[in-house]
């Protein structure tokens, strides 16, 4: 799959990368920067998802959310943002002939927000009905709270929003600090991904971020090193209990995600792979299994997520157990390790079919290891791990010898 991936670099120095995208009637535009919840600082947890949203509630030449939003969706474009544990993503998607209305929007909400008072008091509301509707849904608390015990008393284990009783510890001031202190041009990203030309992006990028403050990239935390646990909770009305075992990893710039993802795919991806069919297929234990890996600068987990009734968890969890431990002591045959990969690069190609999940792919992919690969080189990497399945064995070693951390959602017993 050939592609022209260009960068430049603004005065301030702002990394600009450009993707090709030749005949694409639409523009995407991802602005990253390495400014996640996991750099909140005690007392202002979930400071950076506030301001993810606060941004958007108006700004110097849009001064409320109705005229900022109207910017793209009068052009039939949209947008949003996303705050993650590593990095805050602003994000456009608009027809190629608005591309400059994108910049413009982004620029706003980065450069010239207003964090009105009466507009940070509307959004404690707003964001403790979010906390509220993910408490609520068993599978997507599941999904945060595994954190909690993956990397407990870290930043990493806190919920990106907080929780309620943090939004009342919110004011504009800590989260001015927090933008001070991250929304800075050395340490964020603007990705590009279209038909444009490349000096009319150029010419774009300065125009509208150039007053973006210089600075370099901010240091990670790293997550305090402390045993794994089981965790069991007591969860209102689910009609069957989640079962998530987790464990550590690597950061993202590590080498062995090569062959982390190909392990995912050997284990999960599919009705042919191991777990799905040890779990499903043999035994009836579950409908729904599934895994994926958490990367962060400095820290890295792998999470494997199975529905299955109460009665059934001991038995699944020796099951998974099993599947791991064959994984750490024999040898994956090529054929099965050339299927992996064929699944994984077939499910990225679908992703990457869409202009915004490329120019967001690739913007998380140079924040979280400083460095831009295109697929053909991703490719090179994992041919590299076909080609030596011990590469498979020593990277499963160093993950599954340890004990996971374990969380099971349960029915609350009245």
């Amino acid at each position: 799959m050939n592609q022209s991936i260009s960068s430049f670099t603004l005065s301030n120095g702002l990394q600009v990368i450009v993707i090709e995208r030749p005949q694409s009637l639409s523009v995407s535009l991802s602005f990253r920067i390495i400014a996640g919840s996991i750099y909140d600082v005690k007392g202002s947890e979930g400071g950076a998802h506030f301001l993810e949203h606060v941004v958007f509630d108006g700004t110097e030449k849009y001064p409320s959310e109705q005229k900022l939003s109207g910017l793209i969706e009068e052009k039939g474009g949209q947008r949003n943002g996303a705050t993650g544990k590593e990095t805050v993503e602003y994000w456009t998607k608009t027809m190629i002939e608005d591309v400059e209305v994108g910049f413009d929007y982004i620029s706003q909400v980065l450069l010239h927000p207003l964090l009105k008072e009466v507009d940070i008091e509307r959004e404690k509301k707003i964001i403790e009905q979010e906390i509220n509707v993910f408490t609520a849904d068993a599978e997507k608390y599941s999904q945060r709270a595994i954190f909690k015990i993956l990397f407990p008393n870290s930043s990493l284990g806190k919920f990106n929003t907080g929780e309620i009783r943090d939004l009342q510890k919110i004011t504009r001031e800590k989260i001015l600090s927090h933008m001070e202190a991250t929304y800075k041009a050395g340490n964020a990203v603007l990705v590009i991904c279209g038909d444009v030309p490349l000096e009319k992006i150029k010419n774009l990028a300065e125009k509208y971020f150039k007053d973006l403050k210089p600075g370099n990239r901010v240091a990670p935390p790293s997550a305090e090193s402390l045993p794994l646990k089981e965790s069991v909770i007591e969860y209102r009305d689910i009609g069957h209990s989640l079962l998530s075992m987790a464990f550590k990893t690597f950061p993202a710039s590590d080498p062995r995600k090569y062959a982390l993802d190909l392990i995912q795919s050997i284990l999960t991806k599919g009705r042919t792979s191991r777990l799905f069919s040890e779990i499903r297929e043999k035994r009836a234990l579950a409908y729904v299994i599934g895994s994926y890996p958490i990367y962060t600068r400095a820290n890295g987990g792998f999470v494997i997520r199975v529905g299955v009734t109460e009665q059934k968890i001991e038995e699944t969890i020796s099951v998974i157990k099993s599947e791991l431990k064959k994984l750490t002591i024999e040898l994956v045959s090529e054929d099965e390790i050339k299927k992996a990969y064929i699944m994984m690069k077939a499910h990225q190609a679908f992703i990457l079919e869409d202009s915004l999940k490329k120019a967001s792919y690739y913007s998380e992919m140079f924040c979280l290891t400083g460095s831009i690969k295109n697929l053909e080189e991703e490719y090179s990497l994992y041919e590299e791990v076909i080609r030596n399945p011990e590469l498979i064995r020593e990277t499963a070693k160093a993950i599954f010898a340890q004990d996971p951390a374990i969380l099971i959602l349960k029915k609350k017993q009245n």
